[in-house]
């Protein structure tokens, strides 16, 4: 949240409050604030565990898990949760704070999900101007590391048994599901791996060269 509250000094974001508002408890949000200053400034609260175990309809043996939890009456004696709400959060918890029924690493994620996009759209000239310098830098450090690298493969180097260092998963499954040894199938492994937008139309004739495409 410091990246938010960095980038409103220069950037008005419209509806600022009302989407924190709409992602957070911010009740418990502002508890794993309070949290975090009292582990890394205050004091340490012991931790505690206990191990559950449940019987589902579809399982034959029963199901254990593993939980790590603040006792709330340990963190009101112990702690000085000066923020009301941070307070209020303890309180309001029956006896204990289950790590894992936390919900605010997801709320991050999520708010910044919007977040992002509405900084982007709103960036100054200057900025986007510098963003495109260092793009264009990076670009151009890549294309002249892959026409070495290219220009280095052995025509009996199979490069599809390197994809997988590059690709996700995900991704290999993509690649596989295009016609073997295409000029589709390259394209989009181009496509997948040039974050800089690096390859021009001399790089790419060295990739269809280094994967064996007669185009």
């Amino acid at each position: 949240m410091d990246l938010a509250r960095h980038v409103r000094k220069n950037i008005t974001i419209p509806n600022f409050q009302d989407e924190l508002a709409n992602h957070f408890n911010l009740k418990q949000q502002a508890f794993v604030k309070e949290l975090r200053n009292h582990l890394n400034h205050v004091t340490f609260f012991e931790s505690n565990w206990s191990i559950n175990i449940a019987w589902s309809t579809k399982d034959t043996e029963p199901v254990q898990t593993s939980h790590f939890e603040f006792k709330t009456a340990e963190l009101l004696r112990d702690g000085n949760f000066k923020n009301k709400e941070a307070k209020t959060y303890v309180q309001g918890q029956n006896g204990r704070i289950d790590v894992r029924n936390l919900t605010y690493s997801k709320s991050v994620q999520s708010f910044l999900a919007w977040l992002m996009p509405e900084i982007e759209a709103r960036l100054s000239a200057e900025v986007q101007d510098y963003r495109r310098c260092v793009r264009a830098r990076r670009a151009n450090s890549a294309r002249s590391g892959y026409r070495i690298l290219l220009g280095q493969v052995k025509p009996e180097t199979d490069l599809f048994g390197h994809l997988h260092k590059y690709l996700t998963q995900e991704e290999l499954r993509e690649i596989d599901a295009l016609p073997h040894r295409s000029k589709l199938q390259i394209d989009r492994v181009i496509e997948m791996v040039d974050e800089y937008g690096a390859c021009d139309d001399e790089l790419r004739g060295l990739v269809y060269k280094a994967f064996g495409i007669v185009v």
